[in-house]
């Protein structure tokens, strides 16, 4: 029989093990690289969500729930930068879906990893005069849970939204360190 220590010991252990899975399962990364030809985004910096580009090849087929997903990026952005005070006309920011997967709840909760819900976005923003001033990489990944993910599928463009932004805001005024050569034009 094992004690009431090698018990607790065991819970906390299992406990400690589903909390990692969860949250390794669930995430949201987002980094920014500026273009050398920039020093940096003005520390005030405002931003015009102009466009939204669908480039991952998603094919809904015969499925019934479909949304438009470069409608619901386009909205989720402008929701975010209107609530941070960063809608604006400053910098000109153009968003492309570079993969998405619907994922599947039920194969979810069924082995974590199956059926997984993604959305990865490259952000571009752009200088009024048309010149690349930084990149914004973001992809959302909900590979773990069951019933408390269903809906995924229509919440990560929120999430992914919520994190452009959040990259945006933290590199207002920031130096473009060692951000790689090179300039692209609109």
């Amino acid at each position: 029989m094992k004690s009431k220590q090698g018990v607790k010991h065991q819970t906390a252990l299992l406990s400690i093990l589903l909390l990692s899975l969860a949250l390794a399962g669930c995430a949201t990364h987002g980094s920014m690289t500026l273009n050398s030809e920039a020093v940096s985004l003005d520390a005030g910096a405002t931003f015009q969500n102009e466009t939204v580009r669908d480039a991952s090849g998603f094919d809904w087929g015969a499925e019934k729930d479909r949304i438009d997903i470069v409608a619901a990026l386009k909205a989720s952005l402008d929701w975010a930068l209107a609530q941070e005070n960063l809608a604006g006309s400053g910098y000109v920011l153009r968003t492309e879906i570079v993969r998405y997967e619907p994922g599947n709840a039920f194969k979810r909760w069924l082995m974590p990893g199956f059926g997984a819900t993604r959305l990865e976005v490259v952000s571009k923003v752009f200088s009024r005069e048309g010149t690349l001033v930084a990149t914004v990489p973001v992809e959302r990944y909900v590979g773990f849970g069951g019933g408390f993910t269903i809906g995924a599928w229509k919440d990560v463009f929120q999430d992914v939204a919520k994190e452009v932004v959040r990259v945006l805001k933290k590199g207002r005024g920031k130096p473009a360190a060692a951000a790689p050569k090179g300039e692209e034009r609109a």
